[in-house]
């Protein structure tokens, strides 16, 4: 286990819940569908291939042409 990893285990140890929730009804659970270019699908939990590949790609998208950070407007 990585120390990232150990230190996530030890704050979620400390979590709490009461153990009691209310709904007023139901729905069909649907996936985000989240689908990227040069990634495909990304699946929940994300696996860590995913990550990598997803990293990369977004590396990629902030560096833009010539090396120069841009901003996405649209």
């Amino acid at each position: 286990m990585t120390p990232l990893q150990t230190d996530i285990l030890k704050c979620l140890q400390h979590v709490k819940g009461t153990g009691k929730f209310t709904s007023i009804k139901s729905t069909d659970f649907v996936l985000p569908g989240l689908m990227i270019d040069k990634v495909n699908e990304v699946s929940f939990p994300l696996s860590e291939l995913q990550a990598k590949d997803l990293i990369k790609q977004l590396i990629k998208l902030l560096l833009g042409k010539g090396g120069q950070p841009f901003l996405m407007t649209k």
